[in-house]
């Protein structure tokens, strides 16, 4: 069986493809590829948190393991083999969750962990870098905590705050002698970013600098060593934000969305003008960022549609032929031959939502048991959750009969239990016409928040098509992207 190439191979590989390229006078960046190219083979680095390229040592990454291990760095080269594991005498690993590394020869390890924002004890370790390549007789060596910097968000005002959950915190970078975190939120999703002071050892106030809409929850960040890149890790996304001309609130810069293909990330780092990227399989990825903007892999704004309104009890057929199309679109984690899109309408009436939905099919599928399609609402147009006052519905056949349920929400004021749908097999395609009640009689001019998923019947894929776009192997539980319906009088 031949050897799997390493990063450095890789990377090697990359570079003459490119300048071939360069040769013939075509000036374009590598097509990227979401295949990882190392993966982290000690066993002791068991869920990967962090990742920082060392500025002293060239070709060494710092790693850090996650929540209750032992305090202790791996050191490992660009194929992923450990160089050196390092014990911080000293420290403690509450939650470990990120790590960087200034020009002067430290490193910075957050334990601010805080995911039932119950915690009032983070702090970031300053360490000396050691060589992990030194001559040695021990496989492990060990370095003492050079400074301890606890600080605190000031908004928090309770230990959790029942009413705002935003104070948990994953990702850290370095700037000009300052250090910088951003928040992961668990009640909205935004992100806020704070500047902190590496001065002292007495508990301070992070500084808020400015918050982004992330759309989803952020896991890692980093700076370039040149200062003008910043990217930001969330589990389905990589946000490039430009250094904006004046001040530090770097999420005030220009910026570009990235899809990732690469599993749950958890760390990111610059290597030059490569990332690297860290998933909980311990895989690393390298990306060329450049060729990663040139290709076009910006995930495109929400879409809005008109929903016509329609008749009581007429349902989608009194409409005209061209109202209320919703687009659908693959979805990039199904990995089967591409299939003909199913047709999705939408109307609205008194009662609710009327849907339509026609799905290619071979005339040998056999219909069992399976779901047909998720629709999630999120009210006055907000984005879609699995929150009370928000709904999920589901379409699914039981040994061929179709059937309607109210997955969500728990707890939700005066929510509809049921639904209406029927189901039609023609030659080629299959039709659902579902009617879909709402928590609050619609009226013209309200706009609701709205994702779908289409699963492709007779199919195991676990997902097919979306209007918007999922982008999530979690689709109910992380609605990246979603769209705005607007019902029209």
């Amino acid at each position: 069986m031949p050897r799997r190439r390493t990063l450095r191979s890789r990377w090697r590989a990359r570079g003459v493809a490119l300048a071939l390229l360069c040769s013939c006078g075509v000036q374009e960046a590598p097509e990227p590829a979401w295949e990882a190219c190392a993966n982290l083979s000690a066993p002791a680095i068991a869920e990967c948190s962090g990742v920082i390229h060392s500025r002293r040592h060239p070709g060494v990454l710092w790693v850090h393991n996650d929540s209750g291990d032992l305090p202790r760095l791996f050191a490992v080269d660009l194929s992923g083999t450990l160089l050196r594991e390092v014990h911080v005498d000293g420290a403690q690993n509450v939650d470990w969750e990120d790590i960087a590394a200034d020009d002067a020869g430290h490193l910075y390890i957050g334990d601010f962990g805080n995911n039932r924002n119950t915690r009032q004890d983070l702090l970031i370790y300053v360490i000396d870098e050691p060589d992990p390549r030194a001559d040695s007789t021990q496989s492990a060596l060990s370095v003492p905590v050079q400074r301890r910097i606890p600080f605190h968000f000031p908004e928090q005002r309770a230990f959790p705050d029942p009413l705002e959950r935003n104070f948990d915190c994953e990702a850290l970078f370095w700037d000009a002698g300052w250090l910088y975190v951003l928040t992961k939120h668990r009640s909205d999703t935004r992100t806020v970013l704070y500047r902190v002071s590496p001065q002292g050892d007495s508990l301070r106030a992070a500084v808020r600098l400015g918050e982004y809409e992330i759309g989803s929850q952020v896991t890692s960040a980093d700076l370039a060593n040149d200062g003008r890149r910043l990217v930001v890790l969330s589990y389905q996304y990589i946000h490039v934000f430009e250094r904006p001309a004046q001040g530090d609130n770097f999420l005030g810069g220009r910026s570009q969305r990235v899809l990732i293909e690469a599993r749950q990330c958890e760390g990111i780092c610059f290597h030059d003008d490569t990332l690297l990227l860290t998933n909980e399989q311990r895989e690393v990825f390298c990306v060329d960022l450049d060729a990663l903007l040139q290709k076009g892999r910006f995930l495109p704004p929400a879409p809005e549609v008109d929903v016509p309104r329609v008749t009581a009890g007429a349902g989608i057929a009194a409409l005209p032929a061209p109202a209320g199309i919703l687009e659908l679109r693959r979805e990039p984690w199904v990995r089967r031959e591409p299939a003909q899109p199913p047709s999705l309408r939408l109307g609205w009436s008194e009662s609710g939502l009327s849907l339509h939905l026609t799905c290619p099919v071979d005339g040998d599928v056999v219909l069992g048991s399976q779901r047909l399609l998720q629709l999630m609402l999120g009210p006055e147009g907000e984005r879609p959750a699995l929150e009370p006052g928000q709904c999920v519905w589901e379409v699914a056949l039981h040994d061929g009969e179709p059937r309607i349920q109210l997955l969500l929400p728990r707890g939700g004021r005066g929510a509809a239990a049921t639904g209406h749908v029927a189901l039609e097999r023609n030659e080629g395609s299959i039709d659902v016409d579902a009617l879909i009640p709402l928590q609050e009689q619609p009226t013209a001019g309200q706009t609701l928040g709205f994702n779908v998923i289409v699963y492709q019947p007779g199919t195991d894929a676990a997902l097919e098509w979306s209007w918007a776009g999922s982008r999530s192997t979690q689709p109910l539980e992380n609605p990246l992207l979603w769209g705005r319906v607007h019902l029209q009088p």
